[in-house]
């Protein structure tokens, strides 16, 4: 994952908890300070273990109930040592990014997951009525951390089925003053009211891992947008448009039926009250697609740089891919 990526992901956590929203799950946790290492140790691995080998993304400086708070400064290089010094082992490779966000700056840490299992030293091995028990392989559970049960280390040591790889090929967006016709409830009448249209398309190759087919059913698939610098994000349904029709990839009305390699066009919509918008202001776009039958989405990240700018309404967007 790019920088640009993992700190458009770090971003969008910050606009969930300040609308207030839970963000901890398989593949987040937050942090307010740095947690002590041999804590924080078989949090990682159990967190790891849990993971269906993707990545596992830890902010420090981000509280899910305060938000972006302060935190004693910590130099990686010195802690990560000692947290890793608590496996068995093999460690989690770790991608470490600076965040500045509005209240402050935060310490985002990007777990590779792929040599999972992990496992942890007892720390209370060898001591006076410490028990026989000298390793252990964590297992997070919801938020919480506990002790691997046999299913649990069965899900790890059969293979997942691969799931598709999605890259951006192109993506462009726009907002424009527009009229919107709204229905007044007070006079039972439609009114046409101006409103900040925006619009936008995302061009994807999607790339299956495997000979199985694979489906991504529309109603979860999301795209999420923010503009760098604010507070709010916007999430909403797209639409799929086919792209490449020879081949094992097609795309009905409420679904995409991958079998082949191919390319796949989104398109979102959405109107918003018209409010002014600051110039040279970046956008950062999630699309999350989820394929029947899995719990957990594959999530797609992307900065559009800007391109265009005509008054205080009307702005473009294009993908920046370097």
């Amino acid at each position: 994952m790019r920088p640009e990526q993992i700190e458009a992901w770090v971003l969008q956590l910050v606009n969930q908890v300040e609308s207030g929203r839970k963000v901890e799950d398989s593949h987040v946790e937050l942090k307010a300070e740095w947690p002590e290492a041999q804590k924080a140790a078989r949090r990682i691995a159990g967190h790891a273990n849990a993971s269906r080998s993707d990545a596992v993304l830890w902010v420090i400086g981000l509280d899910e109930e305060r938000g972006v708070v302060a935190y004693t400064d910590e130099d990686l290089a010195h802690w990560y040592p000692q947290v890793r010094a608590q496996f068995e082992g093999t460690s989690p490779s770790v991608t470490d990014l600076i965040v500045p966000a509005e209240g402050g700056q935060l310490h985002a840490l990007l777990f590779d997951t792929s040599r999972r299992p992990f496992v942890v030293k007892n720390p209370v091995y060898g001591n006076v009525n410490g028990g026989p028990v000298a390793f252990e392989v964590p297992w997070r559970e919801g938020t919480e951390t506990r002790s691997a049960r046999r299913e649990d280390l069965i899900r790890i040591l059969v293979p997942l089925e691969a799931l598709p790889h999605i890259e951006i090929l192109t993506a462009k967006a726009s907002s424009k003053r527009a009229a919107a016709q709204v229905q007044m409830a007070e006079f039972s009448a439609v009114r046409s009211l101006e409103h900040l249209r925006w619009e936008g398309r995302l061009e994807l190759y999607v790339t299956p891992m495997t000979s199985s087919r694979v489906v991504f059913p529309l109603h979860r698939a999301f795209v999420t947008f923010t503009l760098s610098g604010s507070h709010a994000s916007v999430t909403i349904h797209p639409t799929f448009l086919q792209r490449d029709r020879a081949g094992g990839f097609s795309v009905p009305e409420s679904e995409a039926i991958v079998s082949s390699p191919g390319r796949l066009l989104i398109d979102f919509r959405y109107y918003e009250a018209l409010r002014p918008l600051s110039a040279g202001q970046a956008l950062d776009v999630i699309i999350s697609l989820t394929p029947a039958g899995q719990g957990d989405p594959i999530k797609t990240l992307g900065r559009l740089v800007p391109d265009a700018i005509s008054g205080d309404y009307d702005r473009a967007w294009k993908y920046d891919n370097d």
